[in-house]
């Protein structure tokens, strides 16, 4: 699969998963539906902050959806986290 395919995967499962229409998640995010639909079908690319709009409506972090679950988990056993992830203050 690639990159892109994945992340429109893991945007389609978290608005699928909290039972939002894809005119509401356009709505929030302010991409025009036509358009919205056309990159969840797969027949247009997905702008870097459209992307980042998306996160935002449907309240994920952005490295949730960039970044491949097997990476957090391989990041994660070494004790380190992806980069632009929160982590403790010094």
């Amino acid at each position: 699969m690639d990159h892109e395919r994945y992340i429109v995967e893991q945007i389609k499962e978290a608005r699928e998963v909290r039972g939002m229409p894809i005119a509401e998640l356009a709505r929030r995010s302010l991409i025009d539906s036509t358009q919205l639909g056309k990159v969840l079908r797969y027949e247009r690319s997905l702008k870097p902050g459209e992307c980042l709009r998306i996160c935002y409506a449907l309240d994920l972090s952005a490295s949730s959806v960039l970044i491949p679950k097997e990476t957090h988990e391989q990041l994660q056993a070494v004790g380190k986290k992806p980069k632009g992830e929160p982590g403790k203050k010094k």
